[in-house]
């Protein structure tokens, strides 16, 4: 998992990619589903693992979860699924975020497509 984050890292400054960010592009890679789901609300605060799927199933993925300051909360490099956990304090209540993903047809390819989706917490949860 890991030591494919150099390569991906250099694909994605090299090829800012040359999709519209809808997630359909002419590379073939495609977002498949999301979890949470694009314009989700109430998610937990208290812990969730998000899972992006791609097709083809081979499809190596680069997962951001963005705050609404713009700054990355969390993310992860993989093949498809890419799973991202969250924990309780990483997400804050009543709060929007983006699941921002660029995708590659796999390991040390080039960025060919992307998409972003959105969910909103819910209020805090007490312990």
């Amino acid at each position: 998992m890991f030591r494919a984050f150099p390569l991906m890292a250099l694909a994605l400054v090299a090829c800012g990619g040359d999709g519209g960010g809808d997630g359909t592009d002419d590379c073939g890679i495609e977002l498949k589903s999301v979890f949470p789901e694009d314009g989700a609300t109430g998610v937990s605060t208290e812990g969730i693992t998000v899972i992006v799927e791609l097709t083809p199933d081979d499809a190596m993925g680069l997962v951001d979860i963005v705050g609404p300051n713009g700054e990355a909360v969390w993310g992860n490099i993989d093949l498809s699924p890419v799973e991202v956990e969250l924990y309780f304090d990483d997400l804050a209540p009543n709060t929007e975020y983006s699941i921002e993903i660029a995708m590659a047809p796999g390991e040390g390819e080039l960025v060919c497509n992307n998409a972003t989706t959105t969910f909103t917490t819910g209020a805090a949860s007490s312990r």
